[in-house]
């Protein structure tokens, strides 16, 4: 069988003006978490778990927020691609 392609093709880097930078370590998530108040600990998760921007994360409600569907949605222009996410365990564990 021939190969799906005879040569790859060159694609120029852009530049990254705004390339996200300060990831949190395991350690580091954990001991912040467990620092913050409690009325913030529930933003702080869905955050780090969903690269969420910050508009959106303060635009959220409870309302939008179907815990037995595990889900969350977004009304527009909030979101433009898709509506709706899926809550990981991870954010459930500490949120419900």
């Amino acid at each position: 069988m021939p190969p799906k392609v005879s040569a790859i093709p060159h694609f120029p880097m852009v530049r990254e003006e705004n390339a996200r930078q300060g990831f949190l370590t395991n350690q580091q998530y954990a001991r912040l978490r467990d620092a913050l108040p409690d009325y913030l600990r529930p933003l702080f998760v869905v955050a780090h778990f969903t690269g969420i921007r910050p508009g959106e994360l303060l635009a959220w409600t409870w309302d939008k927020v179907h815990f037995k569907q595990r889900l969350w949605s977004a009304e527009q222009p909030v979101r433009t691609a898709g509506s709706t996410r899926r809550l990981s365990d991870s954010i459930t564990n500490h949120v419900c």
